[in-house]
């Protein structure tokens, strides 16, 4: 007899279904392989709660509960940043920048962009990459930091994590 999914990979396809995101889809969003989402979902690997809100935030998923995807998602960002994930944190904090922007807390902008440069230069990522998070610091510095840069920012940072040389176009 076949064993159920456990509850988070679970959790992981009644998400994925109910936004209308395919496995692959998600996969190129979080820069990672259908393989690996599907194993979590199956349950032939293991899936975090962290990991669950970050695919959820990054699929746009928080039910209408603006102040729980804000927490979950700072949760996220520590617990990317604790284990030293570069890009995983950037990305996850660019989420969480959406929504600041979008609420008007531009001194929380402000802050994560500079927390985003901090641990891009401790993690010694590559001089494009940290370059573009250098033009994202200095927008919101200058309150002039908008949704679509946010977007565009995380479409770069999932590609140069594969290609380092690759420069964004700001």
């Amino acid at each position: 007899m076949r064993r159920p999914p456990p509850a988070l990979g679970l959790a992981l396809t009644i998400v994925r279904t109910v936004q209308g995101w395919k496995q692959w889809k998600l996969a190129a969003a979080v820069g990672t392989t259908r393989s690996v989402i599907s194993n979590q979902e199956k349950g032939s690997r293991r899936i975090v709660r962290q990991e669950l809100a970050a695919y959820a935030a990054r699929m746009g998923f928080d039910l209408g509960r603006r102040a729980e995807a804000v927490a979950g998602l700072e949760e996220v960002v520590k617990a990317f940043a604790g284990r030293q994930l570069p890009y995983d944190t950037a990305l996850a904090t660019l989420d969480l920048a959406a929504l600041y922007l979008e609420d008007g807390r531009t001194a929380e902008v402000k802050a994560l962009a500079a927390r985003m440069i901090a641990i891009f230069a401790a993690q010694k990522v590559g001089r494009e990459a940290h370059m573009a998070l250098e033009t994202f610091e200095r927008a919101a510095r200058a309150e002039r930091a908008t949704a679509e840069l946010v977007r565009r920012l995380a479409r770069y940072l999932e590609q140069s994590r594969h290609d380092p040389r690759l420069r964004f176009r700001a």
